[in-house]
C-alpha cells in the first residue's frame, strides 16, 4: 500500500494499522471487504427498522453494523453505532432515534470516502 492511499484511509477515519493487524497484513483482503461496505445490508435494515419502530430488528441490524465496522477498524462510526446498539439493547428506541442522525452522517461520509478512495 502506498503512502498516499494510507493517508486517505486514515483521513477517512479507518485505523489501517489495526485493520492490517487483524487481517494479518493482507491488504488485498482488506480492500475486498472495504469495497463491499457500501452495499452491506445492515445499515439499510437498521434504518428501516427504526422507521417501523421495531426495536428488536433495529438492535440486530445495529449490532451487525457495529461488527462490520469493528472488523474494518472504522472506529469513529463503530463508536456511534455502539451507542445506538446499547440504547436498543435496553429497549430505548427513542434514544436510538435521537442519535440516528449522527450514525447516518458518519455512515454516509464513510461510504463517500470509500467510493472516492477506491473509485467504487
Amino acid at each position: 500500500m502506498d503512502e498516499n492511499l494510507r493517508r486517505k484511509l486514515i483521513e477517512a477515519k479507518i485505523d489501517i494499522d489495526e485493520a492490517m493487524e487483524r487481517l494479518m497484513n493482507k491488504f488485498e483482503l482488506f480492500e475486498r471487504f472495504v469495497k463491499r461496505f457500501p452495499t452491506e445490508e445492515s445499515f439499510n435494515k437498521l434504518q428501516n427498522a427504526l422507521v417501523e419502530g421495531n426495536a428488536d430488528a433495529a438492535f440486530r441490524a445495529a449490532h451487525s453494523l457495529k461488527g462490520v465496522c469493528a472488523n474494518m477498524s472504522m472506529n469513529d462510526l463503530k463508536e456511534s453505532v455502539s451507542a445506538q446498539v446499547e440504547y436498543l439493547r435496553a429497549g430505548n428506541l427513542e434514544a436510538a432515534l435521537e442519535i440516528n442522525p449522527e450514525v447516518v452522517d458518519k455512515y454516509q461520509k464513510m461510504v463517500d470516502d470509500i467510493n472516492k478512495i477506491f473509485e467504487v
